[in-house]
């Protein structure tokens, strides 16, 4: 409430600085024209003649270029103030009376007898008054007219100042014929415009039509331009005041070093300013959709015929010091053209509707007038209350007591009586504007209405991001909001949960829908913003519309945030559905400036009721359309794995073998193989990846891969287990690792040869003895170390005898009481059934195992392979 008071007298006290502005610029010129001519001009650090209109009183009276001034009783002239004082007097009686002293140091008494006005419609003169007095008109309405409409908004704040400070820039609002009180202050009001005006364009054209994305090295030249600008306009005023206060002082601060160095530089400066835009717009011409390509090439057009002249003009002036006294005609055309560029802006933000003011004009002009009208309204009926109730009171109390009233009681009075109207009208306009944009500045909404439309509208959406966007056109068609932002969690938009900015905290992620000034429609992605942040927990614990407020966490004010800041964030909603939030429903500020009633915050929490309703539905959706396609992708690679393992056992004179593999997962990491050299000898190999999973399914395809084309040009055990831990060491991580048994059978000399990289120990079972030897013999499991040597054992065997290869998820199986299955186990069924087909067993082991198990299914993969000698 308080930012809204104050802004709203910013307002009225612009308006009022500009009207007094406008006025006695209007009446400069009207004054200039209608008042009889001396013809003679002063310099400005001394009371000197500079120059001297030919055919002028002055020039018939015998004044010339160099002459010294004095007052008729022969004081000298102190300061500008003193001749404009007489020849104020000289308008009354027609005669301007002066003592002048000549370069010969002579002294005459000259009274210089005015000539009337001989201005005609056809004239330079009055071209220039009637043409300058005209721009002033245009430049301040517009600027008037943005401020009043899109006062809240930055940019249209910028656009509306710099059209104001623009008018300053064209004729006069200091006359020697009107009053100090009058003249003086429009001249400060117009130094400070023109001093203003560079920075302001510079400000504005970087935001309108289209925002231009500034690199450091731009923000820099901004904020350098900036304080350049400001130490100008500093001396400027300074510069004024002293003029005001006497020659004397005006000579002194002009020998200051610098000084006039820098007066003078305030024309680069100002060039600079108006001429940038130019620079802006080819900047921006290959970043525009064709809607704005459009709109920025009428107004680039219109500036460039209305500002380029004027621009040229300055240039010219300063560069060869050309005089409007001397050169007129220099000044048609740039000042006949320079309408061109405030009617160009005009037609772009009505026509192309840029800076929001369509979202007023589509409510007729009646919300212009009812909304604003009312306030003037206001003050009409204040200023006829205090005219002709309250003042009469005073006087009649001051008769009343036998006492004259004051200027200071009636202006204790005055200030009193304006405090008790503001007073007023604070607590009146909130409670009347309410009503207002209620009935004027939008459509009366009903809450179901809206939901209504809402649900219409998010059934034709085909995915969240789209929903999300209907809902923010729907809400915007209900409240008209500059910015409607949606942070989700990152899950709802097919994210990871850890987003990376700056570490690994979890961010929420968003994007924003911009119906404010110049950017309606334009989508804003790549939002994010702490889940850890109190913000959110203070959301998750109060499920309510929260206000932004000044408060701060984690050191960073809430509005400061950099995500907020890029939302315009006044109003946050949780949308949350049971005890999860699923996000947050960000608004910015209303279009009509008004805050948030407590019937927008019902209507906006039913809206993000549904809304997130709707999430949790779509997010249960991707969860079950998630897992359905994992398990379709898991019996797939389950599928694959299979045909990589041996679909049946190879034939050898001598030799029956059998191999079985069970995963504990849908994709195992256990391996083995077996890859016929010729007719008497055979490759044997079983592995175990680390883990189980596709991650090791895809490293057990990857073994197999190498192992087959390792055997194909060398088939010994110790150089097959080397190159197969180089492989395994150079494609996996230093997580990946994988034991692995590689023996070659040689049915012809009835050996083995055998290499082992930290795979657990097969078991050879002796038919000649019924004894059962464990092959201890091994290394580093494959990619531990990248140069690992693996030697080779050699083994001798009998007919009869049986050679069995195990993965540690048989041996260290567990049943319900927590008690491994044990390589005693698998030893004792060795000793009992090792004398009979590999099959059977095979059979005995995996029907014991069932049976310790029971109704468990085992933790790890389990994979056999038996050899029996015949």
């Amino acid at each position: 409430m308080a930012h809204r008071t104050f802004s709203l007298l910013s307002l009225w006290l612009l308006t009022v600085l500009v009207g007094f502005y406008v006025v006695v610029r209007l009446a400069s010129g009207v004054t200039e024209l209608r008042s009889w001519s001396a013809g003679l001009v002063l310099e400005e650090t001394q009371p000197v003649v500079r120059f001297v209109e030919e055919g002028s009183a002055a020039q018939q009276a015998g004044l010339e270029p160099g002459d010294e001034i004095f007052q008729p009783d022969g004081r000298p002239l102190k300061a500008f103030s003193d001749y404009a004082r007489l020849r104020r007097m000289a308008e009354q009686t027609k005669v301007l009376s002066l003592l002048v002293k000549k370069r010969d140091g002579q002294f005459y008494r000259v009274e210089v007898r005015l000539l009337p006005p001989t201005i005609s419609w056809f004239s330079l003169e009055f071209f220039f008054t009637i043409e300058t007095a005209l721009i002033v008109l245009l430049c301040t309405g517009v600027g008037l007219a943005v401020c009043w409409l899109r006062w809240e908004d930055a940019t249209a704040r910028f656009g509306g100042l710099f059209f104001i400070s623009l008018g300053t820039l064209f004729g006069s609002a200091q006359s020697a014929l009107l009053p100090p009180w009058v003249s003086i202050p429009a001249g400060l009001l117009q130094t400070i415009g023109n001093s203003a005006v560079g920075y302001l364009c510079l400000c504005f054209f970087l935001e309108f039509p289209t925002p231009t994305q500034l690199n450091r090295p731009a923000r820099l030249l901004k904020q350098g331009y900036g304080w350049v600008t400001l130490l100008l306009g500093l001396l400027s005023v300074t510069n004024f005041s002293v003029r005001l206060a006497s020659f004397e002082a005006t000579h002194w601060l002009h020998t200051v070093p610098l000084v006039n160095e820098l007066l003078s530089a305030r024309i680069i400066v100002l060039w600079i300013g108006l001429a940038s835009p130019f620079g802006l717009y080819l900047g921006r011409r290959r970043t525009q959709t064709p809607e704005q390509a459009r709109r920025l090439k009428v107004f680039t057009v219109g500036s460039a015929l209305g500002v380029i002249p004027v621009l040229l003009l300055i240039l010219a002036t300063y560069t060869f010091k050309l005089n409007a006294e001397d050169y007129p005609w220099l000044y048609v055309l740039p000042i006949a053209l320079f309408p061109l560029f405030p009617l160009s802006f005009a037609y772009v933000v009505v026509r192309h509707r840029v800076l929001g003011i369509q979202q007023i004009l589509r409510s007729g002009v009646r919300y212009l007038f009812v909304s604003r009208g009312v306030i003037v309204l206001e003050c009409l009926v204040f200023y006829f209350l205090a005219r002709y109730l309250v003042f009469p009171l005073v006087l009649w109390g001051h008769n009343l007591i036998g006492q004259r009233p004051t200027l200071f009681s009636l202006n204790l009075w005055m200030v009193a009586t304006g405090s008790a109207f503001f007073g007023l009208a604070i607590f009146i306009n909130p409670r009347l504007q309410k009503t207002i944009d209620r009935r004027f500045f939008r459509e009366a909404y009903k809450v179901q209405q809206v939901l209504s439309d809402l649900a219409a509208s998010v059934r034709q959406a085909t995915n969240i991001d789209e929903m999300l966007r209907r809902v923010a056109t729907t809400v915007d068609a209900a409240l008209h909001v500059k910015t409607i932002g949606f942070l989700l969690h990152p899950s709802l938009l097919g994210s990871p949960t850890e987003a990376v900015s700056n570490g690994n905290a979890p961010m929420l992620r968003g994007f924003a829908c911009r119906f404010g000034p110049n950017t309606s429609g334009i989508v804003e992605s790549e939002l994010y913003f702490p889940l850890t942040s109190p913000l959110i927990a203070r959301l998750r614990r109060e499920p309510e519309p929260f206000d932004l407020e000044p408060e701060s966490t984690d050191g960073i004010p809430y509005g400061k945030h950099p995500t907020l800041r890029r939302l315009d964030s006044h109003l946050l909603i949780p949308l949350v559905s049971g005890d999860n939030l699923l996000g947050v429903f960000s608004l910015g500020p209303k279009l009509s400036g008004e805050p948030y009633t407590s019937e927008d915050k019902a209507l906006l929490m039913a809206v993000a009721e549904s809304v997130a309703l709707r999430l949790d539905n779509a997010q249960l959706v991707r969860r079950l359309t998630a897992e359905a396609t994992l398990r379709r992708e898991l019996e797939i690679a389950r599928e694959m794995q299979q045909r990589l393992l041996p679909s049946a056992p190879p034939r050898l004179p001598g030799l029956d073998v059998v191999g079985v593999s069970f995963p504990a997962n849908d994709v195992g990491g256990d391996y083995y193989d077996f890859l016929r050299l010729d007719m008497y000898r055979l490759a044997v190999a079983i592995g175990d990846v680390a883990g189980h999973g596709i991650s090791s399914g895809l490293l057990m395809a990857l073994a197999k891969g190498g192992l087959h084309n390792q055997v194909r040009s060398d088939t010994d055990p110790s150089a097959v287990m080397a190159a197969m831990n180089q492989l395994i060491a150079v494609s996996g991580s230093r997580r990946d690792l994988m034991t692995l048994t590689y023996c070659v059978i040689d049915t012809a000399t009835q050996t083995i040869a055998m290499a082992n990289a930290g795979h657990p120990p097969a078991y050879h079972y002796h038919a000649d003895t019924g004894a059962v030897e464990a092959i201890e013999h091994g290394a580093y499991p494959l990619g531990v170390r990248r140069h690992s040597h693996y030697p080779t054992r050699c083994l001798t065997y009998r007919p009869g005898d049986t050679v069995v290869f195990y993965t540690d998820g048989l041996v260290e199986a567990r049943n319900a009481a927590g008690e491994v299955f044990g390589f005693e186990r698998l030893e004792t069924l060795l000793a009992h059934h090792g004398n009979g087909s590999a099959a059977a067993l095979q059979t005995a082991i995996l029907t014991a195992l069932r049976a310790f198990l029971g109704d468990l299914a085992a933790e790890d993969d389990v994979t056999l392979v038996i050899l029996h000698f015949t």
